[in-house]
């Protein structure tokens, strides 16, 4: 995915969850989740947003973005 796609949908998660963005968790979430299409990474944060009460895990976009790439 390109950097800017993934900057942008991580600010609005961090808005949407009252977080503050941390620069080294921000670091380890782009190293495990940049090889995702962009697609798939914003389908999965619109689904996490709708569906998870708490701040996401990188599990849980690993389980979104499964989910997502097997309906497309």
């Amino acid at each position: 995915m390109k950097l800017e796609t993934f900057k942008k949908q991580m600010a609005d998660l961090f808005v949407c969850y009252n977080r503050e963005a941390d620069e080294n968790a921000i670091k380890a979430y782009w190293e495990h989740l940049k090889d995702f299409k962009d697609r798939d990474f914003i389908a999965a944060c619109d689904n996490i947003l709708k569906n998870e009460r708490f701040f996401p895990t990188i599990a849980v976009f690993y389980n979104y973005i499964d989910k997502e790439s097997e309906w497309i």
